[in-house]
């Protein structure tokens, strides 16, 4: 997303483009209100979140991490969040990611 705050490390970063059908609740909750002038095509083709700015109960997970197609972002960090936070936070999403790398190499070892 442009303008992003989020300088978290992860493996493997997920971006979604802003959503056509609920453009209007991703630049309100992302504080874009200049992107709603532009349109919802605009959004689309040129701004993207990444994963972190996402709830966990709006991820699908069957063979990738998808969005539930009703998502909303409600995940950002300012300049308040200090480095200790976002450390913590950044090890908290490694170790979901690692489980669930496990998780999904043992469903596949049971095929």
């Amino acid at each position: 997303m442009m303008r992003c705050d989020m300088h978290l490390h992860v493996d493997e970063p997920r971006f979604s483009n802003f959503c056509c059908k609920g453009w209007l609740q991703w630049i309100r909750a992302a504080n874009r209100l200049d992107l709603e002038q532009k349109g919802p095509h605009y959004a689309y083709n040129n701004c993207t979140l990444c994963h972190l700015h996402f709830e966990e109960k709006w991820f699908r997970r069957k063979t990738t991490l998808r969005l539930h197609p009703d998502a909303v972002p409600t995940l950002f960090f300012g300049f308040e969040n200090t480095e200790a936070e976002v450390e913590i936070l950044e090890v908290e999403i490694q170790a979901e990611a690692e489980m669930q790398r496990e998780a999904e190499t043992q469903a596949e070892a049971e095929i």
